[in-house]
């Protein structure tokens, strides 16, 4: 690649260190010759998945049994007859358990695409991954909140606090760390 002028960006011979620019006169002498596109190297313990992206993977691994095996509590409640007592109680509890249901069969398809866009390095992971956490944030701010109006406050507070915690903590490490940055290239 062609060295530049620092003033004008006109290309400058190979042997232009000791001289001036011929298109504008400037020395080049002391600063050399700027290049086109300036080139710098990530170091390479930066690369890959490692330090605290290896909690992402794990995270992003064992989410889906996760929300799978909520699905299948959230059905057996509705169709358990222990259970019917208190879902008669608060008729609005068997539609918010319908209500979580989708929300996690659509977070299922959402965990599997993004660990698609980890596993093959995506660079549009770390955007795809905070809209992910902002919108299982809101949906859970919003279950817990029906949750506690429909049988108290309790138990919802809790994790409506881990939820705003983990999006703060994950959004500020996937927009600015370093190694987020080396590994998500492709």
């Amino acid at each position: 690649m062609p060295a530049l002028c620092s003033k004008c960006g006109a290309p400058l011979p190979e042997s232009a260190y000791s001289f001036s620019c011929a298109q504008c006169g400037t020395s080049i002498f002391d600063s050399g010759p700027v290049t086109a596109q300036p080139t710098f190297s990530i170091p390479s313990e930066l690369e890959g998945i490692g330090g605290w992206l290896i909690l992402v993977a794990i995270q992003l691994a064992v989410a889906p049994f996760a929300m799978a095996y909520s699905i299948y509590s959230n059905f057996n409640v509705l169709n358990d007859s222990r259970y019917a007592q208190i879902l008669s109680d608060h008729p609005g509890a068997a539609n918010m358990l319908v209500s979580e249901i989708i929300a996690r069969i659509f977070f299922i398809v959402a965990v599997i695409v993004l660990n698609y866009l980890f596993y093959s390095k995506s660079k549009i992971f770390p955007s795809v991954m905070i809209g992910y956490l902002f919108l299982q944030m809101i949906v859970v701010l919003g279950q817990n909140y029906t949750m506690s109006a429909l049988l108290g406050p309790g138990q919802y507070s809790f994790a409506s606090g881990g939820a705003i915690g983990g999006f703060s903590i994950w959004t500020t490490y996937l927009s600015r760390s370093k190694r987020v940055k080396a590994t998500f290239v492709r």
